[in-house]
């Protein structure tokens, strides 16, 4: 166990320490953002594998700049594939959290997201019924979810084709060329000026994980999740 939780930190303690501290943050950042950029390509190409490793590398980020919920999140998933399911379990674990209505191999997304698009839809039905719904009109709308979802996806792969999203992006695109600009000419600045600070209160992305703590806490969790009934 040991061996394995102190594999996932090798990449994020080994960061060489700037002075620049402007350039620490954008560097980070701008290292982030193609993180986040990899997540959302492997979810659309329904890619469990490429998730996977970037939860891994996320977790001592989020537990270090305090976004706990997600570094636990991030730590029983990679508990769950290294440690706690069996091959079969594993492989569901990895690659069955995706759906596709669509039926192109770019059009995944991921299941809790499909639970979101439930959610809007039943609220959005139940804004047709005037004042306090009733549990009558509650279990009404919920029967006919099954119907009308199915509904919406098959008119959404009918008709949204690729030439109406070519169109919407192009259109999207000239909205926001001019602030695309401006974030570019920020990113592109030289950043040869030694010794300067940052004037911020966000300590996310530059912050550290401290290894120590970083190893009790994941020790802790992974022992209380190896003796959960769940996985016995």
């Amino acid at each position: 166990m040991q061996a394995a939780i102190s594999s996932w930190l090798d990449i994020v303690l080994s960061e060489e320490v700037h002075d620049d501290d402007v350039k620490t943050y954008s560097c980070h950042l701008t290292h982030l953002l193609l993180i986040r950029k990899l997540l959302t390509t492997a979810i659309s190409y329904g890619d469990g594998e490429t998730v996977y490793l970037v939860a891994k590398y996320m977790c001592p980020l989020f537990k270090a700049s305090g976004n706990t919920k997600y570094a636990l999140m991030c730590l029983e998933f990679a508990a769950q594939v290294e440690l706690l399911l069996s091959e079969r379990d594993k492989s569901l674990v990895l690659h069955e959290r995706f759906c596709n209505f669509v039926g192109k191999e770019d059009t995944n997304y991921a299941l809790d997201m499909n639970v979101e698009f439930s959610n809007r839809i039943f609220k959005n039905t139940l804004h047709v019924y005037k004042g306090e719904p009733t549990t009558e009109i509650l279990e009404r709308v919920s029967r006919a979810q099954d119907i009308t979802i199915p509904v919406l996806n098959n008119y959404t792969s009918e008709f949204c084709n690729e030439a109406h999203y070519t169109a919407t992006r192009k259109s999207n695109d000239e909205l926001y060329s001019e602030d695309v600009k401006k974030l570019l000419g920020i990113l592109i600045e030289p950043f040869e000026d030694k010794g300067r600070k940052l004037i911020t209160t966000v300590k996310f992305p530059i912050v550290r994980p401290e290894p120590c703590d970083l190893h009790k806490w994941m020790r802790r969790i992974v022992g209380n999740m190896s003796r959960s009934k769940i996985y016995s």
